[in-house]
């Protein structure tokens, strides 16, 4: 499958999705060049999944999973950051790295995520909060005034739903477009590449 897309170091080129036999995206190509690539565990989850940057460097993200499939660590580097959840749900509570709370998260009897406060640190934090539409997708994230923090989170949160893979299950133009099964993590902040939103969570 091919398209036109922005890649790292071409401002435009024809991007191949590539795809394994099992119908699982292993890399992404374009101009001839691998700029993204996977591997998955005997699970089908991704285990790794490495990016080719600006400067020409390769980022490289792994990630850990509990045996109730949520992910409890990515390491980006020599950064990792540790997942906790509520109970047995897939509610994401908060995030650490070094031990240290970097992220935590507040939710609705229902289930669904009303806040997230940002642990700086200089001992400050940062209260932010969800909005949904009827359908129940995260559509604002604004700050304690509710007001936007910015463009940036919400453009990166479109170009996260834009460049969303799927397993092959259906054909498509230059973006994989929607596709049955499995989602893959394009960038996990908690996600930012989100393999699932209850596994990754979601851009904050």
């Amino acid at each position: 499958m091919t398209g036109t897309g922005c890649c790292p170091r071409t401002s435009a080129a024809t991007v191949a999705y590539n795809y394994d036999p099992f119908g699982r995206l292993n890399s992404v190509t374009a101009a001839g060049e691998v700029i993204e690539k996977y591997t998955y565990d005997s699970f089908d989850r991704v285990a790794e999944h490495s990016k080719l940057q600006e400067d020409g460097s390769t980022k490289k993200t792994s990630y850990v999973y509990d045996p109730l499939d949520r992910t409890v660590s990515r390491t980006e580097g020599t950064k990792t950051t540790d997942f906790h959840y509520l109970g047995l749900s897939g509610q994401v509570l908060n995030e650490e790295v070094a031990g240290e709370i970097q992220k935590s998260y507040q939710y609705s009897p229902w289930g669904e995520r009303l806040s997230m406060v940002k642990h700086n640190s200089d001992g400050t934090e940062e209260d932010s909060y969800y909005g949904y539409n009827p359908h129940t997708d995260t559509e604002v994230l604004t700050d304690e005034k509710r007001q936007y923090p910015g463009h940036l989170w919400l453009h990166r949160l479109r170009e996260t739903r834009r460049r969303r893979i799927y397993r092959r299950g259906q054909t498509g133009p230059a973006d994989p477009g929607p596709r049955t099964l499995q989602r893959l993590p394009l960038q996990c902040q908690t996600l930012g590449c989100h393999h699932r939103q209850d596994r990754h969570g979601l851009p904050g």
